[in-house]
């Protein structure tokens, strides 16, 4: 209704915040309507990839970090870039993965493996595969490996994923390693 009334989703806040991340902000993954209805408007006004200025995340990162893994897809559809980094230096995949959203975290993979992102290690210092390992992220283990993650790649602390999935009790995870 709002759009239908002249509402400017191409106008950011003081935060440098589109409509659209606003609105993702509030979504949860039952009620991620108005973030849908922003996609194109957003799109259409070349703001898909906008970092607020605070955690420097994108439309992409609010959506990963929640889980919202249709939204996620949609917004790849559209072309938002899976290669942005927010202020910690977190990619979507990161996120979606450190919150557990399994769902999201698949949908990003392969554009994120394109992207050449998946060595990446954001504000725990921790790459895809590690996180996915600490999760017990066992199906996204397994997409990271064939994706060819690098397995050696430790965190903060010089933990080896599978160190981090025998740590955190993911046996099926570690198992992926052995």
């Amino acid at each position: 209704m709002l759009l239908s009334c002249g509402a400017r989703p191409e106008l950011l806040d003081n935060n440098n915040a589109t409509s659209l991340t606003l609105a993702l902000q509030l979504a949860t993954a039952g009620n991620d309507a108005l973030a849908d209805i922003l996609l194109a408007p957003t799109t259409n006004a070349g703001l898909l990839d906008v970092q607020d200025i605070t955690a420097q995340r994108s439309a992409l990162h609010r959506a990963s970090s929640l889980g919202l893994s249709g939204i996620v897809k949609k917004l790849l559809d559209l072309n938002a870039n899976p290669a942005l980094t927010d202020k910690a230096g977190n990619t979507p995949l990161l996120l979606a993965i450190t919150h557990g959203h399994t769902a999201a975290a698949d949908v990003l993979l392969a554009p994120s493996a394109q992207a050449g992102m998946l060595q990446v290690k954001g504000a725990s210092k921790m790459s895809a595969l590690c996180g996915a390992y600490e999760q017990g992220l066992a199906g996204i283990v397994d997409r990271l490996l064939d994706l060819d993650a690098n397995p050696a790649l430790t965190d903060r602390d010089g933990n080896t994923p599978l160190i981090l999935a025998i740590v955190h009790g993911h046996a099926a995870a570690a198992e992926k390693l052995l």
